[in-house]
């Protein structure tokens, strides 16, 4: 069935995964796929979200090579 605001849900949750797991660019590339539909279908609130959620990946890779640099 074409559930895309559920088949976006399922892209963010296995980016979460990713992210978890410190697969960096494959929850990227999840977040991304995710986006993609919440763009189409106009879903302000999934697209901060996920932007949010990118933010969150931004921020622990820069806190991990900030702690090297100590």
């Amino acid at each position: 069935i074409k559930d895309s605001i559920n088949i976006a849900k399922g892209y963010n949750n296995v980016a979460l995964i990713h992210f978890e797991q410190d697969n960096i660019e494959q929850s990227l590339f999840y977040h991304q796929k995710s986006i993609d539909i919440k763009l189409k279908l106009n879903d302000k609130a999934g697209l901060a979200s996920s932007y949010g959620n990118i933010g969150n990946i931004y921020f622990k890779q820069a806190k991990k090579y900030s702690e090297k640099a100590e």
